[in-house]
């Protein structure tokens, strides 16, 4: 019996051994995503910052089709969320910009030292 009592303790210090290591291995994955995730969060502030010199002149329609900050980081978490979760969750869709009006624009030439002038005004910087 006491042969038996060995065994069963023996058998149970092993699934605690497994059940230890498994737990450490998750911890390890988990500091690891959440070091990649604020690395890409510093990334994505770096990007955001040097888009930022960039300027649009939108219309209107062109800016009320730009989806929020809001609605992507909402459609960011459920994306994530159902990828790693087997939730049965939906991402709502992103609301699809809307075409720009195309306009007919007409092109003027010039020649010689002039064209150099006019190129040099139609060059706008931002």
């Amino acid at each position: 019996a006491s042969q038996e009592q060995a065994s069963g303790v023996d058998q149970v210090n092993r699934a605690i051994m497994l059940v230890d290591q498994t737990t450490q291995q998750n911890a390890a994955l988990v500091e690891e995503i959440t070091s990649a995730s604020h690395s890409m969060k510093a990334q994505s502030e770096e990007l955001l910052r040097r888009m930022a010199i960039f300027k649009l002149t939108l219309s209107e329609a062109e800016k009320a089709a730009i989806p929020t900050i809001a609605a992507v980081r909402e459609y960011a978490a459920r994306s994530i969320s159902q990828a790693f979760c087997e939730s049965t969750v939906e991402p709502r869709a992103l609301p699809t910009p809307v075409p720009r009006a195309r306009t007919k624009k007409t092109a003027t030439v010039t020649v010689g030292a002039d064209n150099r002038q006019a190129s040099r005004e139609a060059f706008e910087e931002f």
